[in-house]
Order: structure tokens, then C-alpha cells, then sequence
């Protein structure tokens, strides 16, 4: 499994291990307005592309990246 990270012009592809997990970040407001979030843990393959997310890894001293988790972040929405 591979994902592509990039941040303006840098890209970068990363193996991502079998035993890496993929989380899903939800967010829900409740009649109040306060807003909670949970995670719910999903095939990596619900990855998409444009999909905001935040990945966990360590960069072993000889420069491999080891991807410890991702989280699928869910969509920004625009308050007003």
C-alpha cells in the first residue's frame, strides 16, 4: 500500500504497512452547538484522493519512513 503525500510542490510516496490502522475522524454538533468527534477505524482503501489527512510515522535514523497510523479528517465546513 502506498500513499502520496504532497505539501505544494513537494511529493512524497510512503509504503504503508499492512499493520499500519486507518481511522476515520467524524464530527457531530449536538443541540447545543458543542461539537464532539470520534474515530472509527476502516479499510485504508476508503482513502480518496483530496481527502485531508493526518499521518502518523517515524523516520528511522537511516532516513525509512515506518507509517504508525492514518486518520481520514473530515471535511472543513465554512462557518459563517
Amino acid at each position: 500500500r502506498t500513499l502520496t503525500i504532497s505539501n505544494q510542490l513537494d511529493t512524497k510516496a510512503i509504503n504503508v504497512k499492512a499493520a499500519a490502522k486507518t481511522y476515520q475522524l467524524t464530527s457531530k454538533k449536538d443541540a447545543a452547538g458543542k461539537v464532539s468527534y470520534s474515530t472509527t477505524e476502516v479499510p485504508f482503501g476508503n482513502i480518496k484522493v483530496g481527502d485531508s489527512l493526518e499521518v502518523v510515522f517515524k523516520v528511522s535514523p537511516d532516513g525509512l519512513v515506518d507509517v504508525m497510523n492514518v486518520i481520514i479528517l473530515p471535511p472543513v465546513v465554512p462557518t459563517t
